[in-house]
């Protein structure tokens, strides 16, 4: 989630600010413990947290060494506006690329199954696959965030280029190809 802020702030500000990761999971500890009963999904929770959310997210810099705030008066981003596409509706993929093309990636969460890592670390294209699912301690299926910086079709098949936030060491040169069947979320983001 982070990468795909960031990006946003790039194109929509011009600004190269990187946000703080322990701000970022310290936002979410306190909106699992606002709203802990809720169906809601991690990211749409958390979107809806740094739009609600006075502060905003702090940025890298704003922290010392030792992560202590520096100011109070610290830089923030916030989340402006999102929106939430249905990954099923064809309109609502349209909108989105839409979306992509004027004003910056989109935030994914795709389904993860155990061909996940090799298509990573190999370069082809991820597919969900439901037979081979990945799930955590708790049972429940394991996804992942990424940041969506283009369509592009493999065979016939549509997909977006996606990049994470672990840098050109993660999969081919920080990209990953996926099948846009994959897809359990997708959302646009407008930041200030």
């Amino acid at each position: 989630m982070a990468s795909t802020l960031e990006a946003n702030v790039r194109v929509q500000h011009g600004r190269n600010d990187q946000f703080s990761i322990p701000h970022l999971q310290f936002i979410d500890a306190q909106s699992k413990i606002s709203a802990p009963n809720t169906n809601e999904t991690k990211v749409l929770r958390l979107l809806k947290s740094l739009k609600e959310r006075d502060g905003g997210v702090y940025l890298d810099e704003d922290y010392d060494s030792e992560g202590n705030l520096r100011a109070l008066d610290a830089k923030v981003c916030r989340v402006w506006k999102f929106n939430l596409y249905h990954v099923k509706d064809i309109i609502h993929l349209r909108s989105a690329l839409h979306r992509l093309h004027r004003q910056g990636p989109l935030l994914a969460v795709i389904r993860i199954s155990r061909n996940y890592d090799e298509c990573r670390k190999s370069g082809h294209v991820y597919k969900y696959d439901p037979a081979r699912i990945c799930t955590y301690d708790d049972g429940k299926p394991k996804t992942h965030a990424l940041c969506v910086v283009s369509f592009v079709t493999e065979k016939g098949t549509p997909c977006l280029e996606c990049q994470d936030s672990h840098g050109t060491a993660w999969g081919i040169g920080g990209s990953l190809t996926v099948e846009i069947r994959s897809l359990k979320e997708l959302y646009s983001v407008r930041v200030t």
